[in-house]
């Protein structure tokens, strides 16, 4: 995740000043559309010029990119794991008071806390120990990115875990702009050169055996 946001940084720089950092619904202005989106942005961009509110409406500096914390195939949801207190002594958590991600996820961050789903592990282990490249090995990488985005979000405007919120900041990560291509083209690169330098690796073992 590191060497993606260091790939990233320049664009993320930029593209934070774009983070729907307005929480009041503006009639008639959909954010999660192309011309509602240069709206809220000429908005912003009026508001941070206006003394007392430039920090409300500009972006943070990111000073941790990486999650800090992931649990590897872990299919709980991050957001029970926190509220149940499950992380904090040393004791098994009451699973009961824990909650399963949405069916159609692949991992799920809150708060600095990442469990990366049995599937999605399972691809990724499957990529970095056997050099096993795949359609769900891209797909696994593309979760750690968004989970990555989750953390990032955070660090720029604070948590914000409304439906509503949520759905703006995916909005912002996975549709705006020229940014979601650029994320594509930076984890199909850093995927080819890990996976070619693996298997530089593994070559060199298999020869060194047969010797």
């Amino acid at each position: 995740m590191q060497d993606v946001y260091n790939e990233l940084q320049p664009d993320l720089e930029t593209h934070s000043y774009n983070y729907p950092f307005m929480n009041v619904r503006i009639p008639f202005v959909n954010y999660e559309s192309s011309n509602g989106r240069e709206t809220f942005a000429r908005i912003q961009s009026r508001l941070r010029k206006i003394p007392g509110l430039k920090t409300r409406y500009s972006p943070r500096k990111i000073q941790s990119p990486v999650i800090p914390i992931i649990l590897p195939g872990v299919d709980y949801s991050a957001e029970s794991l926190v509220n149940s207190i499950a992380l904090r002594g040393e004791e098994l958590p009451d699973k009961s008071r824990l909650g399963w991600q949405h069916l159609d996820a692949f991992a799920d961050y809150c708060v600095g806390i990442m469990a990366l789903g049995r599937e999605t592990y399972a691809s990724l282990i499957e990529a970095w120990y056997h050099g096993t490249d795949s359609d769900s090995y891209f797909q696994a990488l593309e979760v750690l990115a968004e989970e990555m985005l989750h953390h990032i979000s955070d660090e720029i405007a604070g948590p914000r875990y409304t439906e509503r919120s949520v759905s703006k900041e995916h909005y912002w990560m996975k549709s705006y702009g020229e940014f979601p291509e650029r994320l594509d083209i930076v984890l199909l690169r850093l995927k080819d050169d890990y996976l070619g330098r693996l298997g530089k690796v593994m070559g060199a073992s298999s020869g060194n055996g047969e010797a």
